[in-house]
């Protein structure tokens, strides 16, 4: 059974990323029927609701996997991008400080350093441009 999901979500994965995103929602749904919390099917899911703009249904997603699995950098990231991308800018700068003061991967200190660009948080900006700086340096971004 494993080897199926596996395989599963790797059709899901490619269906997502060429664009056929309902091929790629009904293999999510093919695994969750059998398990329910799977957190790769429920992250695919979720990038393909944010691939159709569906940002409330993909923040619910990623939200759900986030709970269950608090360390998820995949989850995280992608909830940042969902808010972000649906003008949730409080949700977004939010996320970025606990990225910020929290950082699970240096993708999550980028990421947090570009919304605090992007919302003019200038001493938030500052405070990260040097960490980000021994990030690209030392070849982690």
């Amino acid at each position: 059974m494993a080897s199926d999901l596996n395989e599963w979500l790797q059709q899901a994965r490619h269906y997502s990323m060429s664009g056929q995103t309902k091929a790629a929602e009904e293999t999510c749904q093919k695994i969750l029927k059998l398990v329910p919390d799977h957190p790769e099917a429920l992250i695919e899911l979720g990038r393909t609701y944010y691939f159709l703009a569906q940002h409330d249904k993909a923040i619910e997603l990623f939200k759900k996997v986030i709970k269950r699995f608090p360390k998820s950098t995949a989850a995280r990231l992608l909830l940042y991008s969902a808010y972000s991308d649906s003008k949730n800018m409080s949700k977004a700068l939010e996320l970025a400080h606990e990225f910020q003061d929290q950082p699970l991967s240096p993708g999550e200190e980028l990421a947090a350093y570009h919304a605090f660009l992007d919302a003019c948080e200038w001493a938030s900006s500052d405070a990260m441009r040097d960490r980000i700086v021994e990030l690209v340096l030392g070849g982690q971004i």
